[in-house]
């Protein structure tokens, strides 16, 4: 049999690296050598350069994300565009520290499976009908989902969990049953992620992406009244679509004892379970009274890892092997671009040169939320990080939105919930 000629599909897609590299590199030094335009320092226009060079690696996926976020931090050293305290400046902050200790606490909610352990409860506590167990899964998801901040963790957790559901209810594959009880898992673990701030990572770049000033007013419950319609909006649509949408052909019920013999697997209620719960309950309870005891959340979310470590919840080879620590790199060199882009007033220059532009637009909220969203959804095609979707998205539109007197919070969380 004769080898079937490549096309160039096949070639591209064998190269790809290879282009992206040499093309990132030709498009990065491409800027570099021109003149800066008005109102943009030499400086400025460098890290934009370095900039255009790691989202092209991204885009075509070079290397891993984090070596690239990192290797943009050297970089901006150095050229000398910026000092290192200004090119690395997210990891001497509070919301670094953060992400360090809620990840360290969902990694113990993950390791000890007690978020396993919780869902199983939720879902007895709901009639064992479709509908039951569609609601189950959303609010489970939504409201405990807040112990585990990688989505990827929660859905990995998850999923297996949904697919003995729905085999258990009698769902053949690819049925509406099945699908429904799939997508219920999705919006409650993975869409309805937003709606905290300590459900998802993406949340604190969000944050990290706002102006100095902004930053500080960013509480747990504050989050929460910024996104709370959002979420209940999302909530509600992605509830009755699944109802509609998803609809079995005849009424099933999971057998009585599903739940319990699920349970038993599990075995006993451990204590590094129950020293887990009582840690991220108590987490969860000062990050929502804040503003009334003043102790930062970050400080807070350490003390309850620290609380862990000590009584060995998981001890130093659990502590290398289950935080992601690429994940927390990867994002503080993402979310330090936020202190790069103030301190060479790139994103004054930004919003100098695109506010024209988008002014029709951003002159009617509505039209702005559509046309960002729409813009969201074209680099997710290109950019395989969700989390470099969001911060150039953010970087790009929240100068835009200030100068068009909306909220920059906007501006940086359409790209997170879109």
């Amino acid at each position: 049999m004769t080898a079937q000629p490549e096309t160039l599909v096949s070639l591209f897609l064998k190269r790809k690296k290879m282009i992206g590299g040499v093309l990132g590199i030709i498009i990065g030094f491409g800027i570099a050598m021109q003149a800066p335009p008005a109102g943009l320092s030499a400086a400025g226009l460098k890290a934009i350069a370095i900039l255009c060079w790691a989202v092209t690696y991204w885009i075509f996926d070079v290397f891993p994300d984090f070596v690239v976020g990192l290797g943009m931090s050297v970089l901006l050293v150095l050229t000398k565009t910026t000092p290192m305290n200004i090119a690395f400046a997210t990891y001497s902050t509070d919301t670094w520290w953060l992400l360090v200790a809620a990840i360290g606490l969902g990694a113990a909610a993950t390791k000890t499976g007690l978020l396993t352990r919780i869902s199983l409860w939720v879902l007895k506590a709901f009639p064992a009908t479709y509908k039951g167990q569609v609601l189950a899964l959303i609010g489970c998801g939504t409201f405990f989902g807040t112990l585990i901040p990688s989505t990827t963790a929660k859905m990995a957790i998850m999923s297996p969990m949904a697919l003995s559901i729905s085999n258990a209810l009698g769902f053949e594959k690819k049925s509406p049953g099945a699908t429904g009880i799939f997508a219920a898992c999705g919006t409650g673990f993975n869409l309805s992620s937003p709606f905290f701030l300590s459900s998802s990572f993406l949340g604190y770049v969000v944050i990290s992406l706002l102006p100095k000033a902004q930053q500080a007013q960013f509480t747990w419950m504050y989050w929460l009244q910024c996104a709370g319609t959002w979420g209940v909006v999302l909530l509600i649509g992605c509830t009755l679509s699944i109802f509609y949408l998803y609809k079995p052909e005849k009424e099933v019920r999971l057998a009585p004892d599903f739940i319990d013999e699920q349970l038993k697997a599990l075995g006993p209620f451990s204590n590094d379970q129950k020293l887990t719960l009582a840690v991220s309950l108590a987490c969860l309870g000062f990050w929502m009274t804040q503003s009334f005891h003043g102790i930062p959340a970050s400080i807070v979310a350490l003390s309850g890892l620290c609380i862990l470590l000590a009584f060995n919840v998981y001890d130093r080879a659990d502590f290398r092997k289950l935080i992601v620590w690429d994940a927390i790199i990867f994002l503080g060199s993402i979310t330090s671009l936020g202190a790069v882009f103030g301190t060479l007033k790139i994103d004054q220059w930004i919003g100098t040169v695109l506010g024209p532009v988008l002014a029709p637009f951003a002159s009617n909220i509505f039209l702005y939320l559509i046309t960002l969203s729409v813009m969201v959804y074209m680099l997710r095609f290109l950019v395989i990080s969700v989390g470099s979707a969001v911060a150039v998205l953010g970087l790009v539109f929240a100068p835009v939105a200030a100068a068009q007197g909306i909220d920059p919070f906007i501006a940086a969380f359409t790209p997170d919930s879109t």
